[in-house]
């Protein structure tokens, strides 16, 4: 398949494992991946789960974040839009979520949650 590096990285005081792919065709496509893990005992707001796709070369993409129209948080994004345009890309983001899908599947329950570190 391909290749998958995982790094520690530290966000808000809790470590994670990021798992990290490249998917190369006509385009090349980064994903990266991870997450604490379920935090049982503490609240269900305590797990972060953290993925990331980018262009490393030659991919037509295209981001636009998307907003409410109404409720308590309008003008602030709810979510992401990605468009990718051709075959290849096609080809790669399948990949790229099956990389992005097995992190989040290893990593959902056997990784202990520290706590929070303000």
């Amino acid at each position: 398949m391909y290749e998958v590096k995982a790094d520690v990285i530290q966000v808000g005081g809790l470590k994670m494992v990021m798992y990290t792919g490249e998917i190369t065709d006509h385009n090349v496509l980064g994903v990266s991946a991870g997450t604490t893990g379920h935090c049982a005992g503490g609240e269900r707001r305590d797990c972060l789960t953290r993925i990331s796709i980018k262009d490393r070369g030659g991919t037509d993409i295209r981001v636009k974040p998307t907003y409410p129209e109404d409720g308590p948080f309008r003008g602030e994004a709810d979510g992401v839009e990605i468009t990718l345009v051709g075959d290849s890309e096609l080809d790669t983001i399948i990949d790229g979520l099956a990389i992005i899908l097995q992190a989040l599947k290893d990593g959902r329950g056997k990784l202990e949650c520290q706590q929070r570190r303000y």
